[in-house]
């Protein structure tokens, strides 16, 4: 891992990144652990700041300009903005089930498989994550590998959640 290319880049990148990566690690720990709890709600809170921190900071991350500044990771950023508020509310209306749903599909859309776009070449995260460099002609081969790689991790996540 190269985070020293992480560090580098302009802000809110590093921050924005190193909150989206603590949020699939307390969300993994979330939908793991023993529900209800007073330890399922201080980390599930966290969570949800960490998240709203992430989806916040997006609309200070102009890398790929589609409409004026903005793309459609955008509308995500604000989609999630809005699950995290029924989600929060959810629990407290008695609806578990719907809480527990939610939560589940923000996890693995809005970081599971956005966290994957940013795996892909020319992105930041691919090259905080490459092990080894790669030369010009083996790159197509290897963004191939990783398709193929995020279509089995889909897959399982999405059979995961139900």
């Amino acid at each position: 891992m190269n985070f020293s290319h992480l560090i580098a880049q302009s802000s809110p990148i590093p921050t924005h990144a190193i909150a989206a990566m603590l949020t699939i690690i307390l969300g993994a720990w979330q939908l793991l652990s023993k529900k209800g709890n007073a330890t399922h709600r201080y980390i599930g809170y966290t969570w949800v700041l960490l998240m709203l921190y992430v989806s916040i900071s997006s609309f200070w991350i102009h890398s790929i300009k589609l409409v004026g500044l903005f793309s459609p990771i955008h509308l995500l950023s604000l989609y999630t903005i809005w699950i995290l508020y029924k989600s929060l509310q959810a629990p407290r209306q008695k609806n578990i089930a719907k809480h527990k749903r939610m939560m589940k599909l923000l996890f693995v859309y809005a970081l599971v498989i956005t966290g994957l776009f940013t795996l892909l070449p020319n992105r930041t995260m691919y090259e905080v994550f490459s092990l080894i460099k790669v030369q010009k002609e083996s790159k197509s081969w290897r963004a191939n590998k990783l398709v193929k790689i995020k279509s089995l991790m889909i897959r399982y996540i999405w059979e995961f959640i139900l």
